[in-house]
């Protein structure tokens, strides 16, 4: 959410999160509600279901975009090449 942001993105910084605002030019990027994004810049997450609970537990994050629980199937686009992820079974 737009309320706060700048906090929030303060609380990132300081837990190393390396957090950029999404912009599109010289002017905040908005999503389809009116709302900020914040990307993180994190490399390899080895513990993807700590942080997206950790996130979601901060005021102002409506999402994380880590697709916890939600997708069987992720296709990663890296530049001209693709990856498919797909979930194993246990």
């Amino acid at each position: 959410m737009k309320f706060g942001s700048k906090q929030l993105l303060k609380k990132l910084e300081k837990r190393g999160y390396n957090p950029k605002f999404r912009m599109n030019n010289d002017k905040y990027f908005l999503t389809d509600s009116n709302n900020y994004i914040i990307d993180l810049h994190l490399g390899r997450i080895d513990q993807p279901g700590r942080i997206d609970k950790e996130l979601k537990s901060f005021p102002g994050v409506i999402e994380t975009g880590l697709f916890i629980h939600i997708v069987d199937v992720l296709i990663v686009g890296r530049g001209d090449k693709y990856e498919v992820l797909k979930k194993t079974l246990k």
